[in-house]
């Protein structure tokens, strides 16, 4: 009998807070913003100093509209990545909170997928002010936002956490 059991359903104000959420996490993703704020106005000084030299106002036609673009695919990239998945993004989810595991079951858009994940399996888990985030393989993460719980679902999921999870457990609001 599971202690918590949510139906969420997918949709991209919820995708865009899980992303932000564990992008902000993965060093990955702070190397590449900074190369990438880091390039573009070392790109630019160089072109300006050519532009002067020559003559021309060549960085004008050529490093803004590059600087322009990357900054629009940087913040419009959960958008897109959510269309992306659309197709294969589960759209609605089942998940039940066991004493020493929890399981999910997902489906939609002709596909299922169904997997159980022992707690000791979880590296982290986070509580925000939206959702509760478990961190259980390099690149696995479990959303799960609190408009899909029950009236004291929540209290009863973070004392759950707050005992498996000891130390690894940070609210984060």
């Amino acid at each position: 009998m599971p202690i918590v059991e949510i139906t969420e359903h997918t949709d991209y104000e919820t995708y865009r807070k899980f992303f932000f959420f564990v992008n902000r996490r993965r060093p990955i993703m702070w190397a590449s913003w900074l190369l990438y704020y880091a390039l573009i106005p070392v790109t630019l000084l160089f072109l300006v100093i050519f532009a002067f030299l020559a003559d021309i106002p060549l960085w004008i036609w050529v490093g803004v509209p590059l600087w322009i673009a990357g900054l629009i695919a940087n913040v419009t990239a959960p958008r897109r990545m959510f269309k992306r998945s659309s197709g294969r993004c589960p759209l609605v989810t089942t998940t039940a909170f066991f004493e020493d595991y929890f399981a999910y079951n997902a489906s939609g858009q002709g596909l299922g997928q169904s997997a159980s994940i022992d707690y000791s399996h979880v590296a982290r888990a986070y509580e925000t002010v939206d959702a509760f985030y478990l961190h259980y393989t390099e690149k696995g993460w479990g959303f799960f936002p609190k408009k899909f719980f029950a009236p004291g679902q929540v209290e009863t999921l973070r004392a759950l956490f707050v005992r498996k999870f000891e130390d690894k457990f940070k609210t984060t609001y």
